[in-house]
């Protein structure tokens, strides 16, 4: 299926496709689509290391790739022991919020309502530092949806304390190997609650391999967070522009 937009400029449409393996054909089909639609330029948002030199090969000089970001890759398992000195400060973390008897528990439909108005307090705080916020878009509607998602594949948490909803979580499997953490978001006013929350989703996720927990959007606050947690890797982004001959 495919979603066409048109936004305020008329001259710019944007495509909205499902995750597709790139491919000759894939890329043949996009060419077609934009060759009907009588549109010269096609942007790629997300482009991985593999792709992207799929699609150097392919479109040659007709095509501009700049790094977007990189993801963390964690091992869920190391992030579940939390064994050694290089995870001691996130023991300490953790510690101080196990003080207020934490409940993480899947979440419920009942609960979407406390959920939302935890994320609307989220980004007023957030607000007052960053003048963007990237997923803010997608975190609700992921919120609002969830149950309608494939539970087998996507699985969603909360953590109580005082039967109140401080934070929530979301994962979804890649493959047999990887699995993707999409969305952590707490009660930023509890100190150590954003690392529990993280802790507890590796736990759950100690099945797989290796776990995806996306970029730091550029924020030294976030970044350093994720860094304390290890990552064994990095994933490099990139977006993709290409000037087509229609």
């Amino acid at each position: 299926m495919i979603f066409i937009h048109y936004l305020r400029n008329p001259d710019q449409i944007e495509l909205f496709f499902p995750p597709l393996i790139l491919n000759d054909l894939t890329i043949k089909q996009f060419n077609e689509i934009f060759k009907k639609i009588n549109q010269p330029n096609m942007r790629f948002l997300w482009v991985d290391e593999r792709d992207k030199k799929k699609l150097e090969n392919y479109f040659g000089n007709q095509i501009e790739i700049e790094k977007k970001s990189s993801e963390y890759i964690f091992d869920p398992k190391k992030n579940h022991s939390l064994e050694g000195s290089e995870f001691r400060d996130i023991r300490k973390k953790i510690n101080s919020v196990k003080k207020y008897q934490p409940q993480f528990s899947s979440l419920n439909p009942t609960d979407i309502p406390e959920v939302l108005d935890l994320l609307k307090n989220w980004r007023k705080l957030q607000g007052r530092k960053n003048s963007f916020l990237l997923d803010w878009g997608y975190t609700n509607s992921a919120v609002e949806n969830i149950f309608d998602l494939d539970s087998s594949i996507i699985k969603a948490w909360k953590v109580e304390i005082s039967s109140e909803i401080v934070a929530v979580g979301m994962a979804g499997k890649i493959n047999e190997e990887i699995a993707n953490m999409f969305i952590a978001k707490t009660n930023m006013n509890i100190k150590g609650l954003s690392e529990f929350l993280r802790w507890r989703m590796f736990c759950e996720l100690k099945e797989f391999s290796f776990v995806n927990d996306a970029s730091d959007l550029g924020l030294t606050g976030l970044r350093q967070h994720k860094m304390k947690f290890r990552p064994v890797a990095f994933q490099p982004i990139y977006t993709a522009n290409v000037i087509l001959t229609v």
